[in-house]
């Protein structure tokens, strides 16, 4: 027999594990997400990927978001990401508390069926420590995270298996109302669980994923009835927000949206969709991710690269995109034949559109590059989807192909979309990679912030730059382009970002340079000294020979050129990087970039710190074209830039871009730092030039003493326009004129002539407040003019942007189209825009205040927030969504629409019959409102705050129903000659309907409440529609008050004594004065009652009394407020009317964090949830019954004396216990004290109950017996329990939850506990004192301890288990105890067979032991299998161990026992100092020896002694006799039963007993075999057991079995486990292997016989060339020999070929054939897929024909098996390979016409084959896998026979119908068995041969065909064949077209 541990005992040997781990503070918002717990299945495990955990790791690590991971498992179900790995710097930890197959049921711990294995049968309550009881029973011992390891954000995926793998999922569709109803049950129950345990916890649960081809359901319908739950869930989750519930959509991108199915995934974002499909690979995983960031609102991948925006690259059209074809052509861009319109590119022209740019010579992959553009393309699914015309970019090595439906890299879809409805840019980037921080090299691509690519290699592409190409006939229309060809940089992002540092690859810093500034080349610099003199010329290139030099100086130098003289070619271009440093200067003369010829190329001339300057500076002076682009550089603190060129202030310059030379390019200027004294011209000082790109200038630093221009000074023209950029307040822009100050001319424009195209754009950037001494003439005071013309022409829009401008701007603005406010800024205007602006918009996030009336009218496309105190009138409708705030003057709307909102505090509107529905909100009264005569629809919300006045000019009827409104009402609004606060100028036609309405009275007001009564309150002069529940009076703190009723436009108070407040369903009722419920005799809610007296200050403010609380409905609220300083008594007293007992049952909730106190002598019943600071039962009792939600208390409990407190299987948590009254916990409840650090807690309170007291940090003190009932499970979670001396406590258990604790018996203590049947309880710690340990239950105590030799320990009740073991069951542990018995000698009636079990986990000394006829004691049977030595020391009158008649003795061994046996005085249970004596009349006791079969390295010895008993004063009866070794029943494992003899011996002396195994010397299961294969199988087991280090548990598992089989004879089971191990169902994939390989070759033949040219016609057109298609079907069967393994083979197919006929007498082909198919063999059923490549040859010699086919093919095959015992264990395996064949085959006709036209032939054949097939070797996992050999055949055949074959009718063409038919006698040749050799996988030494099943040799095929002419070129051909021969046949067919051409 086999021997196993009991159930209880295998539970309990799982319940000691504890993880110790910090919190940190949390807020999704702000990137901080503390501790971190993602919950779901396998998606969230994560199946051969690192899930989609992976991927959002690296989403936080970029973006600086700080998490830490909590749950209970770690690592992923298969492949995926080790844990550790590093990504970014911070370590994935992959941890969460995910399952394979999990259910949403499990999670939420509801009992719905028997496998509740995916965790172990826990529950998020018990991860949550909320309980101990796992769903199905049992206790919960593993981690829990609470206190500091509390998750703060969870991430919940889970449902996929609720929907799809329960119940039959072709029928969901018609399922899903029900399934839907339990499964968003089961996710209230999470969110219960969770809100519990973390009430601030956010938890983000995401939709479920889609998926394409999987075994759970592949029906439309199936994937429909998903996506409709996902819709469903999403309702589920905005119903729960406020329980910090927020429902995610992650399938953007991921559901193919081309697809006919809905809801069906994209296959390549899935794992293998042909066999799994359900599970995302990879990509999926970083598009679920990324659509969660998004959800979440956190910004996107950075991939460790530095942000920006499209308009901040190198290459960009502007901030509002400018695409023109010469803006395209000044950046670079060739473009071919495409449509340029509206500020984008089209690609749709018929052929072929190409858009190209080249990367400079030095840009290329070393430091990446960056692409960014928007796309939409086509029209969706209006004309069908295009997926073969893409739009593709060519970058680098690499492709980006767009089409309607998918984004691709190469071939490889990234995300799926309707493209034609694309608004998101598209980002490209090759990065460089940083693999220390596991960033890799290749390309990254965008949608959005969203990656979508990552790390991509390299696809198609070969290009020094980028090309965008279209060919198809579709609307491609391109926008937004920008491009940056020397570093990747990743989008710029509104998204939320952590508190921690942003991942820079390779750790790098963003940029530094200031705006305008470029990186300077990385080449190094030639070094010279400038020659001094003042008529000294200095040219840097020309004199170094360098492009790039650094120079300083001594002295003067008249003339300083960057270069002088011709330089470069269109064909070699020369970029010039020249810098000046210390001492360079320009007395006499000035500095230029170039001068004299054409120069080819960039310059870049920068005048670094210690430069002097002197005299002007040109970008190029009296040249020629310099061709490319111009960047001046100014960053000398030390520069003075005067003049001495020129004489009189008109001329005199400072800077300019170009003196009479013309520039094709840019030109850039950027002052850092230096003194202007004279004028600054971006572009031309003199000459009639052309600038073919455009001229920017950024002044960052400086002092500018004169005007400057981003334009000319005179004629010139400039391509691309002007802009002027001022950032930060460093620069000074003006100069002292004796005691005043001169503010310096901006200007976009030129000064007296000269033409810009393209616009003028002034940037006012990053602008704040500046204080303090010296911040005078900073940026913020400037109060100069802006003008956005000049003199001379500008074609194009004239823009003034104000960017992150903080302050007011003071200045005078001129000649501008339009004004922008963006980048968050906060502008007050000081001045009238008057009429130098046409139009004005203000950005998201941006604010402008208007200081001042506006005197023109204003185009505002608002999108911000405009304020303003004074008059402003709007010219046109407004677009934007921002918000007019109105706090004085009037806006003028003149009847325009407006889209966004206004909101109005004082001052009028007009004109307002533009607005839209809900558009006004009238908001923190400062003064009277005049809505002018605003219609009521149009009102969205009035809140007055703390102001006063009157709101007048309504219309109509006003809704506000939909919002709150509060009201501060005056003596003005009281009484009979009151008026409303709110005045209709209709009021008889018009209405106001209210829904949350708070009233505050002024202090006027509230004088005239003198006495108790009624008071009206005018509110407004209409109808007022209200409901009295609905309205509060805030802000009063005198007499109590209600609010009675409604009347006309007036709400009535009633003030002084009040009615029975009754709150119906549905309704609430708002009370924010204590005087309120102080007053009212009784309380019913059946609605809301919310209590807010926090604003109250004193003390008896905050105190207030709610009597008789009562109410029926169970979702009833009262809510008690945040503030924990409010007091609310519960009153309960003995009543005055005879018919109310003073008893009250209120069924709802009670909420907030108030303090609770329960008062009276009679009884409140609380059904519902119960939060609070503290609860003092105070007198009465206090029952709580909530079953659902954990009842919070925050502070203490206190149950004071005479008082009770009753859980009915509720759960209780509070800070501290006090009070001396009385506590029942009922049907399992759980009270938790739960205090902050440890300390001790004196229990005077009596708890009694069938619950849980579950302690927190607290010393448990029992003062006596009776405090604690015996049906109490006590629950430590951390401190100790204390015994009074000589007490008794009883209990239901004893747990620990952490290490560490402690159990104090005092003196003589006595400690009983009673286990109910089921349950499992673990106490850890240490044992002091003196007394006994009693367990009497059915259930399972665990003690682990290193015990106490003063303390007995016992174990009464049968079926009940009490296990000890050491503190930490260490090897070298030991336990000490004095006395143990087991059993109680007494047999239950329900169960007489049980038993009580006292198990010992760790070596033991003890005084003695005794046990009873029902005792079972374990020696060992630890989780290591340790063998365990108990050691009696003492004696009973010379007896050491009483064991009764019946007492058993289960013995753990292994090789230590072994080891020790050798010392004859030595035995597992060993008496020193006494006797070992067996009582009763037939004295026997029972020994298993356990162990045994599951130790390595027993069978390698030939044999061995285990030492079970040993008494020094012997083993003896009752009578005294010594024992015999009949008395000993032994069993031990079956697996012994194969290898050994088994002998009980009995020592001489009579001391020592002993088990004696011998080893066999050959396997007994040989004389039960009857097969080969079962002989091989016997074989091979025997000598499995010689090497039992390999032997796996499963091996072990059937190992015993079989020995059980074998000692009981019973030879059928034996002969089935021996053909079952055999395995020859593993032969059967190279049986079908063969046998479909000769069925695929007949296909083939039947084709080729019909191929040629007809004899009957001559052919003048020949070669004829002909394709064709064929779909093929079959069974193959062959059947099995006894054990020997045949197979059924069903296969389905198809066939593409194409032939050629050459002439009248040859024709060749090829064909391509795959077959699948589904396997059936002896206990075993697989797939067999084939793919097959052919060639054919025909050769037709007057009636003779000739066919020749040469194939070879290749096979993918898996084999699922089972092996084992029936009802002793079955194993399953799984094994997949490959295999391939190749052969030829022949067959010779010879027509014999049965007609004298030819059309009827009847033709003899004669054919013959060769073949060789090899099936490769594997291994199968799982079970009893076996290592299989390479299974190889060389076989073939030879077959005669005949084929009838004619026309049988012609079609409208003229051809015939063809028919035939076959038979032939086939005869098969070669190897005709298959075999196979395994072995045991990791056992090469236990190999056989297996043999499966042979087919007959000698076989009859017969076969039909037709073939039916379709039109002129085609036919229609159909053919069947059929195989007979012994033990198997074959049936076949296939249907086909085929075409000539």
């Amino acid at each position: 027999m086999r021997l196993r541990l009991p159930l209880s005992l295998r539970s309990a040997l799982l319940a000691c594990s504890v993880l110790f781990t910090t919190v940190a503070s949390a807020s999704v918002s702000d990137g901080n997400l503390g501790n971190v717990m993602y919950i779901g299945d396998s998606i969230t495990h994560g199946v051969n990927s690192g899930s989609w955990r992976w991927a959002m790791h690296k989403i936080f690590t970029d973006n600086g978001v700080s998490y830490t991971e909590k749950g209970i498992m770690t690592g992923n179900f298969s492949g995926g990401v080790a844990a550790g790995t590093s990504y970014g710097g911070k370590i994935f930890q992959n941890i969460h508390s995910s399952a394979a197959s999990a259910r949403t049921y499990e999670i939420a711990g509801r009992a719905n069926g028997s496998n509740y294995g995916r965790f172990d049968g826990s529950n998020i309550k018990n991860w949550l420590g909320l309980s101990t009881e796992k769903t199905k029973g049992g206790t919960y011992a593993g981690q829990t995270f609470t206190g500091a390891n509390k998750p703060d954000t969870f991430f919940l995926l889970s449902g996929t298996n609720d929907l799809l793998s329960d119940g039959d999922n072709n029928s969901l569709f018609y399922r899903l109302d029900g399934v839907t109803s339990l499964l968003l049950g089961d996710m209230d129950s999470i969110v219960s669980s969770i809100r519990t345990a973390n009430s601030q916890a956010s938890i983000l649960v995401m939709t479920i994923p889609c998926w394409t081809q999987h075994s759970n359901g592949n029906l439309a319908e199936t994937h429909q009835a998903v996506a409709s739950y996902n819709e469903s869930l999403k309702e589920w989750g905005a119903n729960n927000a406020a329980n910090g519930v927020k429902v995610i959509d992650i399938n953007a991108g991921i559901i193919d949206v081309a697809s006919s199915t809905p809801f069906y995934g994209v296959r390549s974002m899935f794992n293998n969709p042909t066999a799994d499909g359900l599970h995302p690979n990879a990509q999926g995983d970083l598009l679920m991710a990324g659509n969660l960031a998004k959800g979440m609102g956190y910004a996107g991948r950075s991939a460790g690269q530095e942000r920006k925006a499209a308009h901040e690259l190198e290459v960009n059209f502007g901030q509002n995109p400018s695409i023109t074809q010469q803006t395209l052509e000044a950046n670079g861009f060739t473009a071919n034949n495409v449509s340029i319109s509206n500020n984008t590119v089209n690609f749709n022209k018929s052929g072929s559109s190409a858009l190209t740019y080249n990367w400079g010579a030095a840009q290329g992959q070393n430091k990446g590059y960056t692409v960014d553009f928007t796309l939409r393309l086509g029209n969706g699914a209006t004309d069908g989807w295009d997926t073969t015309n893409n739009f593709s970019l060519n970058l680098g090595n690499g492709t980006l192909n767009i089409n309607e439906a998918y984004i691709q890299w190469g071939s490889t879809i990234l995300y799926s979309k309707d493209m034609s409805a694309n608004a998101d840019a598209i980002r490209i980037a090759y990065v460089a990679g940083d693999s220390a921080n596991g960033l890799g090299a290749g390309y990254y691509i965008w949608l959005g912030d969203v990656l979508i690519g990552e790390a991509q290699t390299a696809a198609g592409g070969s290009s020094s730059g980028l090309t965008f190409s279209y060919s198809g006939t579709l609307d491609a229309i391109l926008s937004d382009l920008a491009l940056d060809g020397s570093l990747s940089y990743a989008p710029s992002t509104a998204g939320i970002t952590g508190p921690e540092p942003l991942y820079l690859a390779s750790g790098e810093s963003p940029s530094i340079l200031k705006p305008g500034m470029i990186e300077w080349t990385e080449g190094t610099a030639a070094t010279a000294v400038a020659t001094a003199g003042t008529n000294a010329t200095y040219n840097v290139r020309n004199t170094t020979n360098s492009n790039i030099a650094s120079i300083t100086g001594t002295g003067s130098t008249k003339f300083i050129y960057a270069n002088n003289g011709a330089y470069g070619s269109a064909n070699n271009r020369q970029d010039l990087w020249v810098t000046l440093g210390a001492g360079t200067s320009s007395a006499n003369g000035w500095i230029g970039g170039h001068t004299t010829g054409d120069l080819y190329g960039d310059i870049h001339l920068r005048l670094a710190e210690g430069a002097i300057g002197k005299s002007t500076v040109f970008g190029v002076v009296n040249a020629g074209t310099v061709h490319g682009d111009i960047y001046l550089e100014f960053s000398s603190s030390t520069g003075v830039y005067d003049t001495s060129f020129t004489t009189g202030e008109a001329d005199r310059t400072s800077v300019a871009g170009s003196y009479a030379s013309t520039v094709d390019g840019d030109i850039t200027m950027v002052f850092n730092d230096g003194a202007f004294s004279h004028r600054i011209f971006g572009g031309f000082y003199t000459g009639n030039k052309t600038i073919s790109g455009s001229a920017s200038l950024f002044i960052n630093g400086g002092t500018f003493m004169n005007e400057i221009y981003a334009g000319n000074k005179t004629d010139g023209t400039i391509s691309r326009g002007t802009s002027l950029t001022i950032t930060g307040t460093d620069a000074i822009l003006g100069k002292a004129d004796g005691d005043n100050w001169t503010w310096t001319l901006l200007c976009g424009g030129n000064k007296t002539s000269g033409t810009i195209n393209g616009g003028t754009t002034i940037t006012l950037k990053d602008i704040a407040a500046t204080t303090g001494a010296g911040t005078e003439h900073q940026f913020d005071k400037y109060a100069g003019t802006i003008d956005g013309r000049g003199a001379g022409t500008v074609n194009g829009e004239k823009k003034l942007v104000f960017d992150n401008y903080a302050t007011s701007f003071l200045g005078t603005l001129q000649n501008f189209d339009k004004v922008q406010i963006t980048g968050n800024s906060d502008l007050a205007l000081d001045k009238s825009l008057g009429n130098t602006v046409t139009s004005l918009s203000v950005d998201a996030g941006s604010s402008l205040q208007f200081n001042r009336d506006q005197d023109a009218t204003l185009d505002i496309t608002n999108n911000g927030t405009i304020r303003t105190s004074h008059n402003l009138t709007l010219k046109s409708a407004d677009t934007g969504t921002g918000t007019y705030w109105v706090e004085g003057g009037t806006l003028d709307l003149a009847g325009q629409a407006v889209s966004g909102k206004i909101s109005i505090s004082a001052g009028t509107l007009s004109n307002t019959e533009g607005l839209g529905a809900g558009s006004v909100s009238v908001s923190g009264i400062t003064g009277n409102v005049n809505l002018g005569r605003l219609d009521g629809s149009r009102l969205n919300s009035i809140n007055m705050g703390s102001g006063t006045g009157t709101i007048s000019g309504l219309t109509g009827h006003a809704d506000l129903s939909g919002s709150d409104t509060q009201l501060r009402l005056s003596a003005a609004n009281m009484g009979a000659g009151g008026t409303g606060i709110i005045q209709f100028n209709d009021a008889d036609n018009a209405s106001l309907t209210l829904g949350n309405l708070t009233l505050a009275l002024t202090a006027d007001a509230v004088a005239l409440l003198a006495a108790p009564g009624d008071y009206s309150f005018h509110v407004t002069n209409a109808a007022l529609h209200a409901d009295t529940n609905y309205i509060t009076l805030s802000e009063y703190n005198g007499m109590a008050w209600d609010i009675t009723r409604t009347e006309g436009g007036q709400v009535i108070i009633s003030f002084g004594q009040l009615d029975a407040m009754v709150i119906n369903k549905g309704s609430s009722k708002n009370v924010t004065s204590a005087s309120t419920l102080g007053a009212t005799p009784s309380v019913t809610n059946n609605g809301t009652l919310n209590i807010d007296l926090s604003a109250a200050t004193a003390p008896e403010d905050k105190t207030t009394t709610i009597r008789y609380l009562a109410g029926t409905e169970a979702d009833a609220v009262v809510n008690t407020g945040t503030d924990s300083n409010v007091i609310i008594t519960l009153l309960n007293e003995t009543s005055e009317d005879p018919d109310k007992t003073g008893n009250t049952a209120y069924a709802g909730s009670i909420e907030g964090a108030a303090q609770l106190v329960k008062d009276g002598e009679q009884r409140l019943t609380v059904d519902g949830r119960v939060t609070a600071s503290a609860l003092d039962v105070r007198q009465g009792e206090l029952v709580l019954q909530n079953t659902k939600e954990s009842s919070i208390i925050s502070g203490a409990l206190n149950v004071e004396q005479d008082a009770a407190l009753t859980l009915n299987a509720a759960a209780l948590s509070a800070g501290d216990l006090a009070g001396y009254g009385s506590i029942a916990l009922n049907g399992g409840a759980l009270l938790t004290i739960a205090r902050d650090t440890l300390s001790d807690l004196t229990l005077h309170a009596s708890v009694t109950g069938s619950g849980t007291l579950k302690l927190d940090n607290c010393n448990l003190i029992l003062e006596t017996d009776s405090n604690l009932g015996e049906d109490v499970l006590l629950h430590l979670g951390g401190g100790s329990l204390r015994l009074q001396d000589g007490s008794t406590i009883a209990l239901e258990g004893l747990h620990q939850e952490q290490e560490n604790g402690a159990l104090h018996l005092g003196a003589d203590g006595r400690l009983e506990l009673a286990s109910n049947d089921g349950k499992t309880y673990s106490f850890k710690g240490d044992i002091t004192g003196t007394g006994a340990i009693i367990h009497r239950g059915e259930g399972t105590q665990v003690i682990l301890s290193s015990g106490a030799g003063g303390v007995d320990v016992s174990h009464i009740r049968a079926g009940g288990h009490l296990v000890l073991g050491d503190k930490d069951l260490a090897a070298d542990g030991s336990m000490t105890y004095r006395d143990i018995s087991v059993g109680g000698n007494t047999e239950d009636a329900s169960d007489v067979d049980a038993t009580a079990d006292l198990s010992l986990m760790n070596n033991t000394t003890a005084n003695t032991l005794s046990i009873a006829s029902n005792g079972r004691l374990y020696l060992g049977g630890n989780p290591s299998q340790r063998a365990v030595q108990l050691v009696l020391t003492g004696s009973n009158g010379g007896v050491a161990a009483d064991l009764t008649t019946g007492a058993s003795l289960d013995l753990t061994v292994n090789t230590e026992t072994l080891a020790r046996s050798a010392d004859n005085a030595w035995a597992a249970l060993e008496a020193e100092n006494g006797s070992i004596r067996i009582n009763g009349t037939a004295p026997s006791i029972n020994v298993n020896i356990y162990g045994l079969g599951s130790a390595g390295d027993w069978a390698i010895l030939p044999e061995f002694t285990v030492n079970a008993f040993y008494a020094e004063n012997g083993l003896v009866t009752a009578d005294g006799e010594t024992w015999t070794e009949d008395m000993v029943n032994l069993t031990y494992a079956g697996f012994a039963n194969l290898v050994y003899d088994v002998n009980k011996i009995l020592s001489d002396d009579g001391k020592l007993f002993q088990v004696h195994f011998t080893k066999l010397g050959d396997s007994p299961l040989k004389d039960f075999a009857s097969t080969g294969n079962q002989q091989g199988a016997a074989d091979s087991l025997w000598a499995v057991t010689s090497s039992p280090e390999n032997i796996t548990p499963d091996m072990m598992e059937f190992l015993n079995a079989v020995g059980n089989a074998q000692a009981m004879g019973n030879e059928e089971a034996i002969r089935s486990a021996l053909s079952s191990y055999a395995g020859s169902g593993i032969t059967a994939l190279h049986s079908a292997q063969k046998g479909a390989l000769r069925d695929q070759v007949l296909h083939l033949r039947n084709r080729l016989s019909q191929m040629g040219a007809s004899p009957q016609y001559i052919h003048d057109d020949l070669p004829g060339f002909n394709a064709w298609i064929e779909g093929e079907g079959g069974y193959r069967k062959l059947d099995d020999r006894t054990d020997e393994s045949g197979y059924k083979l069903s296969t389905w197919g198809g066939t593409f070929g194409f032939d050629v006929t050459c002439s009248d007498s040859f024709v060749w082909g090829a064909a391509f054939s795959a077959s699948y198919g589904d396997l059936d063999a002896y206990m075993a059923n697989g797939n067999l897929d084939s793919y097959y490549g052919n060639l054919f040859f025909r050769i037709q010699s007057g009636r003779w024909a000739h066919n020749i086919i040469l194939t070879y093919g290749w096979n993918d095959a898996s084999l699922d098996r089972t092996a084992g015992i029936p009802g002793a264990g079955m194993y399953a395996m799984h094994g997949s390979t490959s295999g391939s064949s190749y052969g030829a085959f022949y067959e010779g006709t010879y027509d014999l016409y049965l007609n004298e036209n030819n059309t009827s032939a009847l033709q003899p054949l004669v054919n013959a084959s060769v073949y060789r097939s090899r099936m490769d070797g594997f291994t199968e996992s799982g079970g009893l896998g076996m290592n299989v050999d390479d299974m190889d055949s060389t076989y073939g055949t030879v077959g005669l026979g005949a084929r009838l074959r004619g026309e049988l009718s012609a079609n409208l063409t003229g051809r015939a119908s063809l028919g035939e038919l076959r038979v032939q006698v086939v005869q098969l040749l070669g190897d005709r068995d298959t075999t196979a050799v395994l072995a045991p996988a990791g056992i090469p030494g236990a190999g056989f041969r297996v043999n499966g099943a042979r087919e007959g040799a000698t076989g009859v095929q017969f076969g039909a065909g037709i073939t039916i002419p379709v039109g002129y070129t085609g036919s229609v051909f159909a053919d069947v064949n059929a195989d007979f021969r012994s033990r198997a046949s074959s049936f076949n067919g296939s249907i086909g077209y085929r075409l000539t051409f």
